[in-house]
């Protein structure tokens, strides 16, 4: 035998269409364990019915709202942050390379390489510092607001 196990949850929880209320009661006649079954999901939607809703605190959509608006900022930071610094890495590393290779090309003097080359290399400290320091100050500051 077919039990409509579907419609009995339904049925319980007071969500039945006409017709399938009907179809329903016509099946409970003639079957005593869908019957005992439909009686003890009435008693547990009855329970649970008595059973006080917990409310959420207040302001607890705002706060969430707000959670997720600096998290999504946060990351598009992240993602500008990572695209200006792939740039800045390929236009040093362009700059790096220009001097030498021209000077390749037009045969400058050796010292005057080497301190297109020294300058370059100071450039790139220079530069290291200055990211280690912004880098630093982001972390210190998001620390600060933790």
């Amino acid at each position: 035998m077919n039990h409509p196990l579907e419609l009995l949850n339904l049925a319980a929880s007071g969500l039945l269409t006409s017709e399938e209320e009907h179809a329903l009661r016509s099946h409970l006649d003639t079957c005593p364990p869908c019957r005992r079954e439909l009686a003890v999901l009435e008693t547990l939607t009855e329970g649970l019915r008595a059973v006080p809703m917990p409310m959420a605190p207040s302001g607890l959509a705002a706060r969430t709202k707000a959670r997720l608006a600096a998290a999504c900022g946060a990351a598009e930071e992240q993602r500008l942050s990572g695209a200006i610094l792939v740039f800045l890495v390929l236009f040093a590393w362009t700059l790096t390379a220009l001097p030498w290779a021209l000077g390749q090309s037009f045969g400058m003097s050796k010292t005057l390489l080497f301190w297109l080359l020294a300058w370059t290399a100071a450039g790139w400290v220079a530069g290291g510092a200055a990211v280690a320091v912004l880098i630093y100050g982001k972390r210190r500051h998001d620390w600060s607001l933790s």
